[in-house]
């Protein structure tokens, strides 16, 4: 009886034994589950860390790039706003050596002879944009002599034209030769400074330089004189030809406008020559027209007020 008790006594110590080693073996598989876990909320929140930082950085990058970007679009902005100066001194320095230069030809001095392209009475949707594709293949700058068309189709042909840095003359807003134009020297004046106006709202140009609509001498005797002091007080050229395509009347062939180019030429120092847009006969004649004065030794040059050939 006294050996059972103390084998159970026995047995039970080991069985505490045993579930105490368990129990500590548990443990440290909890310890270590803990630490792993740990462990591994440690490597995460590094890595989030890490990836935030990343994020910081490219946002830090980008706001620098912004920044940067900012800066450049401020310095361009600046140089725009001095665009328009920038345009102005570099138009006027081309306009001062076209007028040495023109100066040197009337002496008899320049090597070459000048031709002043004149387009009168556009524009028009039809062919203007094409005389201009001929002037832009050429690289030639010539003179618009423009009326009021106050058509939304024919904006842009009115911007173009004065972007293409051809110079724009006035020709009146309504060229009404035959309904009123000429009767009066306010009825003159007055469509001027109408046209002026236009000008100035199609084309951000203010031109200084007028062609009477079927030239000077078309304006009534009476009126004449009166007409051209007014116009000399809004400061006010203007200019006829002496070189005509004979493009304004009747049917022209091509040959004929070309003809009557070439012979009116006649070699001479400064041509200004008188074409119309609405032409199509000129039109097919400018280029061989363009090619062979040329080859007679012109150059080509757009009107400008400081001009000989512009009367004051």
């Amino acid at each position: 009886m006294g050996k059972t008790k103390s084998n159970l006594r026995g047995f039970i110590k080991i069985k505490i034994k045993l579930f105490s080693s368990l129990l500590i073996f548990l443990l440290l598989i909890l310890n270590a589950c803990i630490i792993f876990l740990l462990l591994n909320l440690n490597y995460l929140k590094a890595y989030e860390i890490a990836i935030h930082e990343q994020l910081l950085s490219n946002i830090e990058d980008t706001h620098g790039k912004k920044l940067q970007e900012l800066s450049t679009l401020e310095v361009k902005i600046e140089d725009l706003k001095g665009l328009d100066q920038k345009i102005l001194t570099i138009k006027q320095q081309f306009f001062d050596n076209a007028l040495a230069y023109e100066t040197l030809v009337l002496q008899g001095k320049g090597t070459k002879k000048i031709a002043y392209l004149t387009i009168d009475d556009g524009p028009y949707s039809q062919y203007t944009p094409s005389f201009l594709d001929i002037l832009d293949n050429y690289d030639i700058l010539a003179t618009f002599f423009l009326i009021g068309k106050p058509n939304p189709i024919l904006e842009p042909i009115y911007k173009r034209i004065a972007d293409s840095g051809h110079t724009i003359g006035n020709h009146t807003y309504s060229h009404a030769i035959k309904r009123g134009l000429y009767n009066s020297v306010d009825s003159f004046i007055n469509d001027v400074i109408k046209q002026e106006k236009f000008l100035q709202t199609k084309t951000g140009v203010t031109t200084n330089i007028v062609r009477f609509p079927g030239g000077s001498m078309t304006a009534k005797s009476g009126y004449r004189t009166e007409i051209l002091k007014r116009l000399r007080t809004l400061n006010y050229g203007y200019i006829d030809w002496n070189v005509s395509t004979g493009d304004s009347g009747g049917y022209p062939t091509p040959t004929s406008v070309l003809n009557n180019v070439l012979n009116g030429i006649n070699d001479k120092k400064i041509a200004v020559i008188l074409m119309h847009d609405f032409s199509y006969s000129t039109l097919l004649a400018l280029p061989t027209m363009i090619e062979e004065l040329k080859r007679r030794d012109y150059i080509f040059l757009p009107l400008f007020y400081e001009s000989a050939k512009i009367i004051k």
